[in-house]
């Protein structure tokens, strides 16, 4: 089978691997319909994290089940399922605790599209068949009948600012937020999705901080104040701060402009240390938080959220592109590429 396989900074290549099989009862076999990025990926194909190729890449897409173990009981091919990023058993104590992405019952940061010494490779979520094992617990379906291009994200970007901001808006009726945005022209949808489900949440003081006059307009678009930066006094202070920004520097500068009793949750890809000055929090009682996201514990509310049109993710979305040309379009800043192959079985 054909697998995408990131080589070196701004190389990509298809390569061809063997196909993967089921090895177990409780696993299934999916073809990847609709892939795109994480904002994370972007980083990849630059080469700026530490991760070293060549792996495959990718981890956001909805898929179509092609075959399942005996024991599987949640899905059956030709059904339609989002997958989260994470490899996840379902049972373990983490699993039962709402922890998936640390799943006991995997090695550390077990995924798709993310290399590690410990995990191996699990392929990614460009791949012509990927395997799951841990069909039942990881696999969410798609309601029939729904288009699922607008899902591509809700295993993983999609749903972040749902885990890390739904607590504070319930206990905050009418927060000040400050949303912020990657530097460079590339990705920047964590951010993007975090006004719009922010916005579903209850918020209307959305402060959009970007370079990008594109994400600028989307951002507007979504129900946000857009900053083009860098961030400014005259903006006050924010009650809470999402940080979907990749660029410690700008997320340093970010503890001056939370209020007191305010937070600041980050969506991470940080790899430079940042200096925190923790008295000044201390004295302020304002929390921090930067954290690996459990996807699969809300890919049912985004799929709901989404299917009741309290939030847009289609905004965001560029055309369709064949799967074929990943290789080269990935290379082209863009916001949320979604690139597509043909299902197996007639849409039910």
């Amino acid at each position: 089978m054909q697998q995408l396989t990131f080589t070196g900074t701004r190389k990509l290549e298809w390569r061809d691997v063997p196909a993967p099989v089921l090895q177990s009862g409780i696993e299934a076999l999916v073809r990847p319909i609709a892939s795109s990025t994480c904002d994370l990926d972007h980083l990849i194909i630059s080469g700026a994290t530490p991760f070293r190729p060549p792996f495959p890449l990718g981890h956001e897409c909805v898929a179509e089940v092609v075959d399942v173990g005996d024991d599987v009981r949640r899905v059956t091919p030709g059904q339609l399922v989002v997958i989260p990023w994470h490899i996840n058993c379902g049972t373990c104590a983490e699993c039962r605790s709402g922890r998936p992405a640390l799943c006991r019952s995997t090695p550390p940061a077990a995924s798709y599209g993310i290399p590690s010494p410990a995990t191996g490779h699990w392929g990614g979520l460009f791949d012509e068949v990927v395997r799951v094992p841990y069909a039942d617990a990881m696999l969410v379906p798609v309601p029939e009948g729904m288009d699922p291009i607008p899902l591509v994200s809700a295993g993983d970007n999609m749903t972040i600012a749902l885990e890390f901001t739904a607590g504070h808006l319930s206990a905050n009726k009418d927060p000040k937020v400050l949303v912020l945005a990657p530097t460079g022209p590339a990705g920047g949808s964590v951010a993007l999705f975090a006004v719009d489900m922010m916005r579903s949440l209850g918020a209307r003081r959305i402060t959009y901080l970007d370079d990008s006059a594109t994400r600028r307009t989307l951002a507007a678009t979504l129900g946000a104040a857009v900053e083009s930066g860098p961030l400014r006094k005259e903006l006050g202070k924010f009650d809470l701060i999402f940080d979907g920004s990749l660029d410690s520097e700008r997320l340093a500068r970010a503890f001056a402009s939370v209020a007191p009793g305010g937070s600041i949750e980050s969506a991470g890809g940080h790899f430079t240390k940042i200096e925190i000055d923790l008295l000044r929090m201390y004295s302020l009682n304002v929390g921090f938080h930067i954290g690996i996201a459990n996807a699969g514990m809300y890919v049912e509310d985004a799929i709901s959220l989404t299917r009741e049109g309290r939030i847009r993710p289609d905004v965001l979305l560029g055309e369709p592109v064949p799967v074929e040309e990943a290789a080269d379009a990935l290379l082209e800043p863009a916001v949320k590429p979604v690139f597509v192959r043909d299902r197996l079985h007639a849409p039910r």
